[in-house]
Order: C-alpha cells, then sequence, then structure tokens
C-alpha cells in the first residue's frame, strides 16, 4: 500500500476529533495499520508493506517515531494503540533527507540509490520479466527477439537524445515505461504463431520505441531521428521508404505498415439524415487531420496502459479539442474510463 503524505493534511492522514460530538474520525494512517494487521491476525501471515512516497515532512514524520523505533506501536489522538505485526514493515521513498529530524534519521535504515549510477537497466530487466515475457508464454525465440531488439536501440537512444535535447525534457526511465506499456497495449493478448511471431514482435516494438523515444521531439529533430530508427534497425525489418516513420502506422496483427491517411475517417459529402449542427457549438464539430488522428491514436495507446501523458504544443493548437474529443470516445467505447477538467490560468 502506497501513501502520499504530502497531498493530504495531517487529519486526513492521523485522524480527527468532533469538538461538538467527541466523536474521532479515522485517518488513513489508522484505518491502513488496522487492516493490514487484521489480514495477518487471520493467519494470512504474508509481508505487508505500507510505502510512504514524498519528502519527509516533520509535520506527519514525528508522530511515526513509535512505529520506527522498537515499541513498533502506532499511537494516535483518540488514545487508541496499535501493535504493528511482525509482518509489516513501514518504507519511506524520499528524493533526499533534508528536513528529516535526527529522530527519525536514528530509527530509521537508510539505502540510498544514485540515479546515474543506477541506471535503466534494471528498470527494463523488471518491466521484461514482469509484463513482456508472459505475453510470449515462454516461447524462448520470442524473448531472445525482444531483447536483441532492446539490445541495439535503447542505450543508442539515450545518446542520441543526450546530444538532441527537446524543449520538453524527460528521463530515459519514463521512456522504457512508455516503450513498454505502449507495446503490451498493441499485443492486447494476442497469441502469436512461431511463422510470423517474431515479425511482429519487431514491428510492435519499432513503432512502440519510435513514439516513447521520439514522440517528444520537434518537427525539426525528426528528420534525424529517423534516419536514426532506420540505422539501428535495418538489420530487423524493412521499414517504408517514402516520408518520415512518424507517417507510418503498423497493423498489431500482421505487423504490416499502412500510412496514417488509410486509418483516417472517410470524408463524406453527404450528410446523414440523423446529423445535427447546434450553431451554438461550433466546436462540436470536428474533423480529424492525420496530425490529430495520429496524436489521438498514440493518446489513447498510452491512456489505456495507465500512463501519464504530457500534450504539449503552442496555444491555439488543439490540444484541449484533441483530448476532450478522444476522452469522449473513450467513454463512450468503455465504461472504465472518465473524465474531468482542470483549467490554470498564468497568474
Amino acid at each position: 500500500t502506497t501513501i502520499c503524505p504530502n497531498t493530504l493534511t495531517f487529519d486526513e492522514l492521523y485522524g480527527t476529533q468532533n469538538l461538538e460530538t467527541r466523536i474521532f474520525k479515522p485517518g488513513i494512517i489508522e484505518s491502513i495499520f488496522d487492516n493490514k494487521n487484521s489480514n495477518n491476525n487471520n493467519n494470512i501471515r504474508k509481508e505487508e508493506w505500507i510505502v510512504f512516497d514524498g519528502q519527509i515532512k516533520p509535520n506527519w514524520i514525528e508522530n511515526l517515531n513509535t512505529v520506527l523505533d522498537d515499541n513498533k506501536v502506532l499511537s494516535l489522538a483518540n488514545t487508541k494503540t496499535i501493535k504493528m505485526s511482525p509482518f509489516l514493515h513501514v518504507f519511506f521513498e524520499v528524493p533526499d533527507l533534508a528536513e528529516a529530524s535526527p529522530a527519525t534519521l536514528t530509527r530509521s535504515s537508510i539505502i540510498y540509490f544514485e540515479t546515474s549510477q543506477l541506471g535503466w537497466q534494471p528498470l527494463l530487466i523488471t518491466q521484461c520479466q514482469k509484463n513482456v515475457y508472459p505475453l510470449f508464454l515462454n516461447n524462448q525465440n520470442f524473448i531472445e527477439k525482444f531483447n536483441d531488439l532492446t539490445n541495439v536501440s535503447i542505450s543508442q537512444a539515450v545518446e542520441f537524445l543526450s546530444e538532441n535535447e527537446s524543449h520538453l525534457p524527460s528521463s530515459t526511465l519514463s521512456y522504457i515505461d512508455s516503450l513498454v506499456n505502449i507495446f503490451i497495449t498493441l499485443m492486447n493478448g494476442q497469441e502469436l504463431s512461431e511463422k510470423d511471431g517474431t515479425h511482429i514482435i519487431t514491428a510492435l516494438y519499432v513503432f512502440a520505441f519510435i513514439w516513447s523515444f521520439g514522440g517528444h521531439l520537434e518537427e525539426n529533430k525528426r528528420a534525424l531521428f529517423d534516419s536514426f530508427i532506420r540505422d539501428i534497425f535495418s538489420g530487423h525489418l524493412t521499414l517504408p521508404n517514402k516520408g518520415l516513420v512518424y507517417d507510418w502506422k503498423v497493423d498489431p496483427a500482421k505487423g504490416e505498415w499502412l500510412h496514417w491517411s488509410e486509418y483516417m475517417p472517410k470524408f463524406v459529402t453527404i450528410a446523414p439524415e440523423n446529423f445535427e449542427v447546434d450553431p451554438l457549438a461550433s466546436a462540436s464539430i470536428f474533423c480529424h487531420t492525420i496530425e490529430t488522428y495520429r496524436i489521438s491514436y498514440i493518446l489513447k495507446l498510452l491512456l489505456k496502459s495507465n500512463t501519464n501523458v504530457v500534450l504539449s504544443g503552442h496555444s491555439g493548437s488543439g490540444k484541449t479539442t484533441v483530448v476532450n474529443r478522444l476522452m469522449k470516445e473513450m467513454e463512450d467505447e468503455d465504461n472504465e474510463f472518465g473524465h474531468f477538467s482542470l483549467e490554470f490560468s498564468s497568474k
């Protein structure tokens, strides 16, 4: 269980007592501790972890000191105490210890990972073992093919992006997350045959790689990225020669490349009988271009894989319209999706 303590108030974390009714409303921490302890009291006997994700702040960490010391007891404002089971552990994932007090530090074991030294390989290995390899049903040929593709591409892409920085910088870890998530979404649980399985894996990987590592690049950098993609994957598949690699979409079932225009909604000259136009809502009329359709498709892949997305562009370029249209479409297709809009001013 993960808690982001800095997004919650003290009362939401630890609970609060109504001064008039004297009724104590439990906080999130109490509820989670109770739930974890009840699991172990029911003879489940499994290791449980409560992760506090975010900067340590004195206003909430000090109340956990009795949890961290040898007593292992959570003491609350309503005099209730919760004894931690031997199977329950507390873990803090923090960027630094700038605001941690000596009382907290002396009660904790500290493990420090330097991002530059850790690298991106552990994340890729974990993602592959946990999420990618199961898609191949232990087929060693498919697993080796996927590994070959990662070996010839990721380290070279990291070097390429370090020399061709974008106005929207990101981290290698987020690129790899997006790569794996797009690939998994494109696979969509399909079973691959020995005949064309490696071809489909290669095509889906290259498409996912193009948009995860190069989707954020500006127009003047995309030609360079196009040449880079063709070079590193030249020994694995033949990409269409016309235009840039961004101009082509892969068919997930066949691994074939078709121009985005082939997927565009067809224009009709005569409207259907039930077609209505609200003259007061011109924004309700939406005509896809190749660019808007392409962006919507990539956004949908990322959203279906629960990936956070930043859509960047100049003011008035249609970002809000594209996103609102896409979310409405996804809501109509799948009841699991819903959306609401938040707007921020520059003031």
